[in-house]
């Protein structure tokens, strides 16, 4: 049984059901300060789509972003969680563009899910509205409901069939000073930033303490799926983040893994997410995609 990895029953409780949660963990002095940090970092931004800084080349870069977020963070990280260990953080940063949507995705496996916790907090520094591209999530959808396993060489278990996921999704829009905490392995998405303002955002993980790094390659030679031990930096260590990420990992081979990584059967899927729906307590009857996005968008100008 994993150790709890929020000081606040209540909060773990409901982390654990919906695989995910919105807690307070910022003030405005915090917020002043990674702003400020944004903006030392960032004096020219692309004219569109998303970026994050974790993608860059330059690990010098990488290395002091990360680093100065988590300082900034130690102390609410400290008020949320217990049993816990930093490992990285990253800006997240969406131009306005209908080409800044982000696909409907889960994490990478970056930890022993069976036994420990690994999180991503998603910390706005711009006021998050319904149109300029929130965090949408599937509650229920994380590793306790379906067992996966994840990295960029595997198949998403519901790939060709993102409508139907995209039809459950609930936008989470939270306040200045708010964080939503997901489950690295909960399904999430989001759409483009339609307003006029740049949106900023952060993801900082945190991991049960002292667990090892984890990431897995499916081999292109055998089509076997091999487990690697990675460094503690190793999300922000890729030199050509699109490209490397695909090829084999540095880090040390440990063994090969049994798991089948088929893309499951549009009716599978469906059982599937009725499932995440009666776990997660989320039985609203979806409205329909189109509905949904409408709802979503209905204040944009």
């Amino acid at each position: 049984m994993r150790k709890p990895i929020f000081k606040n029953t209540e909060t773990q409780k409901t982390f654990d059901q919906q695989g995910y949660v919105v807690v307070k963990l910022i003030d405005e002095v915090q917020l002043e300060a990674l702003n400020s940090l944004f903006e030392e970092k960032h004096k020219d931004l692309p004219p569109s789509g998303f970026f994050a800084s974790s993608y860059s080349p330059d690990k010098t870069y990488k290395d002091e972003v990360s680093n100065k977020i988590v300082e900034i963070l130690k102390s609410s990280y400290d008020e949320v969680f217990e049993n816990y260990q930093p490992f990285g953080a990253s800006f997240l940063v969406k131009m306005p563009s209908e080409d800044s949507a982000l696909a409907v995705h889960q994490d990478w496996t970056i930890v022993d899910e069976e036994e420990n916790y690994a999180l991503n907090c998603w910390i706005p520094l711009t006021k998050i509205t319904n149109n300029n591209g929130p965090l949408m999530v599937l509650p229920g959808s994380h590793f306790d409901n379906f067992k996966t396993l994840r990295a960029p060489t595997l198949n998403f278990f519901f790939s060709h069939e993102e409508e139907k996921v995209m039809d459950k999704l609930v936008p989470v829009i939270p306040k200045l000073g708010e964080a939503i905490v997901l489950n690295q392995s909960l399904i999430h998405y989001s759409p483009p930033n339609r307003s006029n303002e740049v949106r900023r955002a952060i993801t900082a993980g945190v991991k049960t303490k002292g667990v090892p790094m984890w990431f897995h390659y499916k081999n292109k030679e055998t089509k076997a799926i091999e487990r690697f031990l990675m460094p503690e930096d190793f999300l922000i260590s890729f030199d050509n983040f699109g490209v490397d990420i695909f090829e084999k990992p540095k880090g040390e081979l440990l063994k090969q893994v049994e798991y089948d990584d088929r893309i499951l059967s549009s009716s599978e899927v469906e059982n599937i997410l009725v499932k995440f729906s009666e776990k997660s307590g989320n039985l609203i009857k979806s409205k329909g995609f189109i509905n949904n996005l409408k709802s979503i968008f209905r204040f944009a100008n």
